[in-house]
């Protein structure tokens, strides 16, 4: 990955959108180094479909760290 973080999930909550909602929640886990987060972080803030992210969870694990996020993504 260009970030240097492996994707472990990325799922879409299916049940997230209420009509006329233009973007849906998705369920995203990253696996790697906290400085490679951060870039990621900032990287995804120059993406126009990205609405929001709202909430992260970072857990460490065996050998590196976990990113849990709940990312909102617009379908315009």
């Amino acid at each position: 990955a260009k970030s240097g973080l492996k994707l472990i999930e990325f799922t879409p909550d299916i049940n997230s959108s209420a009509s006329p909602s233009t973007s849906f929640l998705h369920h995203v886990i990253l696996r790697g180094e906290l400085a490679n987060f951060r870039k990621m972080l900032l990287e995804l803030g120059a993406i126009s479909y990205m609405d929001r992210i709202e909430e992260i969870n970072i857990q460490q694990t065996a050998g590196s760290m976990e990113f849990k996020m709940k990312v909102w993504i617009a379908i315009k």
